[in-house]
């Protein structure tokens, strides 16, 4: 539903909605670009630009938790985020550097959500369920 309202914006030339596809897919190839370097240091700061952006396409994209998770998250540590999914919730996705991870974990947890490590591989997606 969110989505398809997205796409009803766009095709009726709603600029707000435009002007945030672009600079989303904007961000985007600089991510991409900064992932195939060895510098991680924008990495962060583009992904909240992505998320603000994501933000501007429609009131449902985020939710009172998906908020404070990022208030939670960047107010600690200066991490970056987006969040993942089809709209409406999903995962929020958070970068920071390895010295504040176990900070936004612990503060996090203490607000009962479930977090999880994860690292860029080269073989696409993979899930590891660790006991």
């Amino acid at each position: 539903t969110i989505l398809n309202q997205v796409m009803n914006n766009f095709v009726s030339g709603n600029n707000e909605t435009h002007k945030s596809l672009i600079d989303i897919k904007k961000n985007a190839i600089k991510i991409a670009n900064i992932l195939e370097g060895d510098s991680l240091t924008e990495f962060g700061l583009l992904l909240n630009k992505i998320f603000v952006n994501q933000k501007k396409l429609h009131t449902s994209i985020t939710t009172p938790d998906i908020d404070k998770i990022f208030s939670i998250a960047l107010k600690q540590t200066g991490a970056g985020g987006k969040i993942m999914g089809a709209g409406g919730g999903g995962f929020v996705y958070l970068y920071c550097r390895n010295n504040k991870i176990k900070q936004i974990k612990t503060k996090l947890e203490k607000e009962n959500y479930k977090t999880f490590q994860i690292k860029f591989v080269n073989d696409g997606p993979i899930i590891k369920i660790l006991k």
